[in-house]
């Protein structure tokens, strides 16, 4: 899972950090922390939750930030994080997963974990080795799948995905590809 911070206190980060790693939902979670280095930003990583403080420095509004990073990462999840609780009604527009009140951090982190543990629990998606890198694909954006030779493509909402891969490798888990197979394949 990968999670993006954009904070631009240090101190917070590294707390913030912190309780997210004790939290077994976020215990293979890779985390980029980058302030408010915005071009560094890797448009190729599959950020599952975006964690963004609305006043990411004195030119940048993390509010009006956001709109941009939900235009290039649709999936991911966009949690504000501030000091300033008079933005939370104005961030409701963007309809954020979660606002987190800094000065309220750990009663706003328990609300965020069991929301964040049933969102994960409410959504089926796999995890494919495509265009070199890890792709989570959620199995309600999945059009169609089909067989290339060794290949298989998954064609999605978003795009084409071509894998190297068995479909009946694929099909093990997921209740939502049943709908996929014909009758008496794949467990029916």
């Amino acid at each position: 899972m990968n999670i993006l911070i954009l904070e631009d206190t240090n101190t917070f980060v590294e707390e913030f950090v912190d309780i997210l790693k004790n939290n077994n939902l976020f215990t293979d979670a890779h985390f980029f922390c980058l302030g408010d280095h915005f071009e560094e930003i890797d448009n190729t990583k599959d950020y599952q939750v975006i964690f963004i403080d609305v006043h990411l420095s004195k030119s940048i509004n993390g509010i009006d930030f956001s709109i941009e990073l939900k235009k290039r990462f649709p999936k991911a999840l966009i949690v504000f994080v501030t000091m300033n609780n008079n933005f939370v009604h104005k961030s409701m527009e963007l309809q954020p997963f979660y606002f987190i009140r800094k000065d309220h951090l750990n009663e706003d982190m328990s609300i965020f974990f069991k929301m964040f543990k049933e969102h994960l629990e409410n959504t089926s998606f796999i995890v494919i080795n495509a265009r070199e890198k890890r792709v989570r694909i959620n199995t309600s954006d999945i059009i169609y799948i089909e067989a290339d030779g060794h290949y298989l493509k998954i064609f999605t909402l978003d795009g084409e995905y071509k894998f190297k891969e068995k479909i009946k490798e694929l099909m093990i888990t997921p209740k939502q590809f049943q709908t996929f197979l014909p009758e008496g394949v794949g467990g029916k």
